[in-house]
């Protein structure tokens, strides 16, 4: 069985799989409601390491994974195309848009958290849509720690 906690904006949700940590399963982030080009600032307690092997978003976004609050943060106002500084800390960076909402990761990208006791991502979720939505993201993975 496998349980990743993600928060949303009711609190946090368990997300249950009965599949073994070498299979793919998959859940879901949720945004609030987001302007045209606002972003949520949140975390993902996910795994301390997993392989992201395709990511979906319900509509055109951004989406940046960290392993701290603070990389996070501090990469917040550099612009899509601006590559980041050496040391960033970015661990994923996808944009989607109205013809590609599906990204297949080849290769993949394998995520590893600070602390192996301590599972939680920092991410960055921008609206690129031109009206008002939530983004959800759908986060296909394997687990690998």
């Amino acid at each position: 069985m496998v349980v990743v906690r993600v928060k949303t904006t009711t609190g946090w949700v368990d997300l249950v799989s009965d599949e073994g940590g070498d299979e793919r399963a998959s859940f879901d982030h949720t945004t609030p409601l987001l302007d045209p080009g606002s972003t949520e600032v949140g975390l993902i307690n996910a795994f301390p390491g997993w392989r992201i092997i395709q990511l979906v978003t319900s509509r055109p976004a951004r989406i940046r994974l960290y392993p701290t609050l603070a990389q996070r943060d501090s990469d917040l106002v550099r612009g899509v195309g601006t590559k980041p500084p050496p040391n960033s800390g970015r661990l994923l960076e996808v944009v989607t848009f109205v013809d590609a909402l599906t990204w297949i990761m080849n290769p993949t990208v394998d995520l590893a958290s600070v602390d192996k006791d301590d599972p939680t991502f920092f991410v960055s979720i921008t609206n690129l849509d031109s009206v008002t939505g939530s983004v959800v993201t759908t986060y296909t993975y394997v687990r690998t720690e």
